[in-house]
């Protein structure tokens, strides 16, 4: 595997055929581990940790290594396929594509994509008083999700 900095992401989020273009686009083959772990990046609307894939790699394909998933995302991260997220102090979580944002609900774990334009003056304001671009899509922010917002609205 290469040091090369990770690519960003060249295709959209949601189609397997791109993804396994721009593996093949870079000279890498198409393994079933690859592939699976695109496949249960692609099902789920979460961010997914190296131990969840695992998981969910290990039940699609019998015995995989833990070694081997992060080998995999290592690639697919190269590649520009994923990207991960981090939140708070756990794991990071990875996903298909680059969200420009993401908002994670403190209490479920829901994960908010949000436009880059919603930062907009932030990052102009930042770089004009700092000169420093910040790169949101990185780190997940965090807070309440409309859902939980509600069921404490209801608790009273």
């Amino acid at each position: 595997m290469t040091t090369r900095p990770a690519s960003p992401p060249r295709h959209r989020a949601g189609d397997l055929d791109a993804a396994l273009d721009a593996l093949r686009a870079d000279g890498l083959r198409i393994t079933a581990q690859r592939t699976a772990i695109v496949e249960i990046l692609l099902s789920s609307d979460e961010l997914l940790t190296a131990d969840r894939l695992l998981q969910e790699a290990t039940a699609r394909l019998g015995t995989v290594a833990p070694s081997t998933v992060y080998r995999v995302l290592a690639v697919l991260e190269e590649a520009g396929i994923v990207t991960h997220v981090h939140r708070g102090h756990g794991p990071a979580g990875y996903t298909v594509g680059a969200p420009d944002a993401t908002a994670v609900c403190d209490r479920c774990g829901a994960v908010v994509a949000i436009p880059a334009k919603a930062f907009d003056a932030l990052v102009r304001a930042v770089r004009a008083r700092e000169g420093f671009v910040l790169g949101a899509q990185h780190f997940a922010l965090s807070g309440m999700c409309a859902r939980c917002k509600r069921e404490d609205a209801a608790r009273g």
